[in-house]
């Protein structure tokens, strides 16, 4: 299993290459007065775009569909529409970069 890890206003965790990026991420967002569960399931399909989807259990998230996924460089960009709420919570936007440890650290918006 592969770790995801949000903390503050979002640090995600994963793998340094975006070949590397398939598969599940488990982790938490840390946001100012709550701790928020998350798991990414992220897979490029057949023509070799990245889809993905997020469930956030203390939410009763459920696999809701990542759009707009980019990577470019060490860079991805993500976002899971009103998943984790309605206006003025969402859209849940990701932002997360690779850092020196290996791992992509990043912003969840």
């Amino acid at each position: 299993m592969k770790t995801l890890a949000l903390c503050c206003v979002a640090l995600v965790s994963l793998p340094a290459v975006a070949q590397n990026l398939d598969g599940r991420w488990t982790g938490a967002a840390d946001v100012p007065g709550r701790h928020i569960p998350l798991v990414i399931d992220l897979a490029r399909d057949t023509g070799g775009a990245w889809t993905g989807s997020l469930t956030a259990p203390g939410l009763d998230v459920k696999g809701a569909t990542l759009a707009n996924i980019a990577v470019q460089g060490d860079e991805m960009r993500f976002d899971a529409g009103d998943a984790l709420g309605a206006a003025p919570f969402g859209p849940a936007t990701f932002v997360v970069r690779v850092a020196a440890d290996g791992r992509m650290r990043g912003e969840l918006t």
